[in-house]
């Protein structure tokens, strides 16, 4: 179960934008209000990295920071959103660096190639992602939970609401010879009372998110 473990824990959250050097402007960076994009709703775990950078950016910068956030299609619709917008270093995409390899994964006709299309300008901070049962769930460990989806087969589900997480759980089905099916959600809070109920027998949550449920 290592591959899982790794796979599970070492998924880190970065911030892309286009590059910029082919349009630099003569005058001093920046002259007007920078965009930052977020292709999560807002309070889930990228729009909460978006809003605090924000903030301490703010001061340093002397102009106003805006947080947009464009949700749908697991994030595709910003990533499309950024990739044509003006090169000029005014629009930002905060995301997470899985999310954007994973979409090349999970959908037949992606609208951007995230390998040409952007350029990482910044690594903001190493997200693990967690795995969580409720509190009334009978799995307590690892290996519990693995015995326990395997016993309910395919009427086993989890909940799953960003592309990393959606890869992590496939990979935890293969790799466990599970068939577990997959529940998503628009947001990581959404499917809270789905597994406190014992609707979902699990959940993959970004830390940010999941830290104060946890």
């Amino acid at each position: 179960m290592k591959k899982i473990r790794y796979t599970l824990f070492a998924i880190g959250v970065g911030l892309a934008t286009l590059s910029a050097s082919q349009t630099a402007q003569a005058q001093a960076f920046p002259a007007q209000d920078v965009h930052f994009i977020v292709g999560f709703a807002a309070g889930s775990g990228p729009d909460t990295i978006a809003r605090f950078v924000s903030e301490k950016m703010r001061p340093l910068l002397g102009k106003n920071i805006i947080v947009e956030n464009k949700v749908g299609a697991g994030g595709n619709i910003a990533t499309e959103y950024v990739a044509r917008a003006r090169p000029d270093g005014y629009t930002l995409y905060i995301t997470g660096g899985s999310a954007l390899a994973a979409s090349g994964y999970l959908f037949k006709n992606p609208p951007v190639n995230v390998a040409t299309a952007f350029d990482t300008v910044a690594s903001l901070t190493v997200a693990p992602v967690f795995l969580v049962v409720g509190p009334d769930s009978p799995a307590k460990t690892f290996p519990e939970l693995t015995a326990l989806l395997k016993r309910k087969g395919d009427k086993a589900s989890y909940g799953v609401a960003f592309p990393s997480a959606r890869v992590a759980g496939a990979l935890y089905n293969k790799e466990a010879g599970l068939s577990a099916v997959e529940v998503q959600y628009r947001t990581s809070r959404d499917w809270v009372n789905d597994l406190v109920s014992g609707a979902v027998d699990y959940a993959l949550i970004d830390s940010t998110s999941g830290v104060g449920l946890v």
